[in-house]
């Protein structure tokens, strides 16, 4: 996971996030998307104070590493990994709420949900490393 975690791009410019007004024609806000638990079976999970505990994620994503990002390039930023895939959840550090839901894979980024900025979180970890667990197969914590 820790090369797709890397392989981001630019940072965002510092206006306020909105998932909402920040949505595109190609990717869905993340309020419509997170409706009856997420779009094609994502997990949403809408409040950092909840995503940023691996737990959170480990019983919803056995198997996978989890990465928690504070404070990234204006974000806050949670990265479940499998093989050959990333999921990406964006949350906005003012208000705590999920503004993005990305996707990778080996066929290119996509955004699944919301705003979905382009992060470098190779910058984000130079001065202290994210939180990074490993998620068993019962969906407990490997860290």
């Amino acid at each position: 996971m820790q090369s797709s975690l890397e392989n981001k791009g630019a940072a965002p410019d510092s206006t306020a996030h909105s998932a909402d007004a920040a949505a595109d024609a190609s990717c869905g806000s993340v309020a419509l998307s997170c409706t009856d638990g997420g779009p094609g079976g994502y997990a949403c999970i809408t409040r950092w104070s909840l995503a940023q505990r691996p737990n959170t994620w480990c019983s919803r994503f056995p198997n996978y590493r989890v990465g928690i990002y504070s404070g990234c390039a204006g974000y806050d930023i949670v990265a479940v990994g499998g093989a050959d895939t990333s999921t990406f959840y964006y949350y906005d550090p003012q208000t705590g709420d999920l503004v993005g839901i990305e996707g990778q894979s080996l066929s290119g980024t996509g955004c699944i949900a919301g705003q979905t900025p382009d992060v470098l979180l190779t910058d984000s970890v130079a001065g202290a490393p994210p939180m990074d667990a490993t998620c068993e197969s019962d969906g407990t914590i490997d860290d």
